[in-house]
């Protein structure tokens, strides 16, 4: 079964700004049920329900960029890490949600270091501590496993971002 959606523009929340995650859900039948759901990176966070545009209709200055992986405000490196995307798996090991991930991976000067080294630990410690209590409510292993899966689609170099869209 392939489930791939067609591509589909980056949307942000034109509430706060802020790069928003799409997620698919499938029905009891196992199939996809044609939904698309926006959610903010830390849901928890967010105190408003995401407003979904695309990000194309705003000027990159406008967006709240953050570093992907810790959720610091001044991100400074862009990364290319395409068709990155993760199951979730109910009881019967049907799939249950799709989540895409965007192609283009902010990172802030630390997360940037520990991406270039390759140091997955280093990279899942800051997420950790990013999320805080929220992390508890994951599986132990989500972002390990997040932090590997972009490892292996990472593509070669990075973009340094322009200071006005820091």
């Amino acid at each position: 079964m392939d489930s791939t959606p067609p591509p589909a523009p980056r949307m942000i929340c034109g509430a706060c700004l802020r790069p928003l995650n799409r997620y698919l859900p499938f029905g009891d039948d196992g199939e996809p049920t044609g939904e698309v759901i926006y959610r903010h990176p830390l849901d928890d966070e967010a105190a408003h329900d995401p407003e979904p545009q695309p990000r194309d209709e705003h000027y990159e200055a406008q967006i709240d960029n953050r570093c992907d992986f810790c959720n610091d405000t001044e991100p400074v490196w862009r990364y290319r890490a395409p068709g990155m995307q993760l199951l979730v798996l109910g009881d019967d090991n049907d799939i249950v949600q799709e989540q895409h991930f965007s192609e283009l991976w902010d990172a802030c000067t630390d997360c940037g270091k520990a991406i270039e080294h390759r140091n997955l630990a280093g990279l899942v410690r800051r997420s950790k501590v990013a999320l805080g209590d929220a992390c508890d409510a994951l599986d132990a292993d989500y972002l390990e496993r997040q932090h590997q899966a972009f490892f292996l689609v990472l593509e070669p170099g990075r973009v340094r971002l322009p200071k006005q869209h820091r």
